[in-house]
């Protein structure tokens, strides 16, 4: 139970705030999920690295961000553990007279990344919440017909805290139902943004500049 805890908790992290997109298509609001770095700063470790990034991100052309977004970008890349990647460069940026020759970290656009694979992720663990919880309350449920059936003192008084146990159970059927719906709609919402006919296969989403301006509270926690 404690380890279910834990999952929920991990689960509400990631259904709050900017890792949250909602992308209307088709006359429909899908909600997925993206890597998001809370921070508009150079990383620590790697601080020389990320300034010199910006440098060159100014002089070369052909990217937009400002060194504030390039910086949480560079953070964001190395959040998803794809660190560093040309998948998160933004190419229909890069200047297309060199042919992308001069493609570099400096293209990083990683906030406008709707990762395939961390949805992938996130919808088996709605599916695995749902069971879990709804396990929990099947447990709950038999402990207490035990009780119910039994003529044992000891039962008896354990009768009392049946009410108890049964609030629990609805609370676990609670969230296996709303564990369920959340998998349903992200499975709808990943062969409706994300699969690509024409390879047969899904991909990664990209949003627009104006949908990733997004004010963050959380900046430089």
């Amino acid at each position: 139970k404690g380890a279910i805890a834990l999952l929920d908790t991990e689960y509400s992290y990631w259904m709050s705030g900017n890792n949250v997109v909602n992308v209307q298509h088709a006359g429909r609001v899908h909600v997925l999920n993206r890597y998001y770095a809370r921070t508009e700063l150079p990383r620590p470790e790697s601080y020389r690295e990320d300034v010199a990034c910006a440098d060159v991100a100014r002089t070369s052309g052909g990217m937009t961000s400002t060194d504030s977004q390039l910086f949480r970008d560079l953070a964001t890349v190395a959040e998803s553990g794809w660190d560093f990647s040309a998948r998160w460069f933004a190419w229909d940026e890069i200047d297309e007279v060199d042919q992308g020759a001069n493609a570099g970290l400096h293209c990083s656009a990683a906030t406008r990344v709707i990762p395939v694979d961390l949805n992938a992720i996130l919808y088996r663990m709605e599916r695995n919440l749902a069971r879990a919880h709804m396990t929990l309350g099947t447990v709950t449920h038999k402990q207490q017909q035990q009780q119910r059936h039994s003529s044992d003192a000891a039962n008896v008084a354990g009768r009392g805290s049946g009410g108890g146990e049964s609030e629990a159970r609805c609370l676990n059927r609670e969230r296996s139902e709303y564990y369920s719906a959340a998998a349903l709609a992200r499975r709808e919402a990943m062969n409706s943004l994300l699969w690509d006919d024409s390879v047969g296969r899904w991909r990664d989403g990209w949003l627009t500049e104006e949908a990733n301006g997004i004010d963050d509270d959380d900046d430089g926690d």
